[in-house]
């Protein structure tokens, strides 16, 4: 548990010297509008805030969201498909309709219901 409180504690002070960066690119952008490097010192920026935001995740629960599960699935199949030897052959079988459900982590993982099962 210490570990993810460490990792948000460091997306924290990051976010500081961040919102900084970003200030200042816009002060740049406003000051040379014509500069080619400015749009390029902002993607920077931005790909440090994400991975700032991602550390400030570890740990959390996800939300939960409302997906179509033929679509994932359909994804998840496309991606194994790619990847996969082209003497396997990726058969694909979807119930023609489906409905939109919540996808979302368990609380306890099931290994961990079927060791307490086992133990009990």
């Amino acid at each position: 548990m210490e570990k993810y409180t460490r990792s948000k504690g460091k997306a924290h002070q990051l976010g500081t010297p961040i919102s900084s960066l970003m200030a200042w690119v816009e002060i740049l952008k406003e000051t040379y509008p014509d500069d080619d490097l400015i749009p390029e010192m902002n993607k920077d920026v931005k790909r440090l805030q994400l991975i700032a935001d991602r550390f400030s995740k570890i740990g959390s629960l996800p939300e939960p969201v409302d997906t179509d599960l033929k679509e994932v699935m359909q994804h998840v199949v496309d991606y194994m498909d790619r990847r996969t030897s082209k003497r396997v052959q990726m058969i694909r079988r979807f119930p023609l309709r489906t409905r939109r459900r919540s996808l979302h982590r368990r609380k306890r993982p099931p290994v961990a219901e079927g060791y307490s099962a086992i133990s009990a």
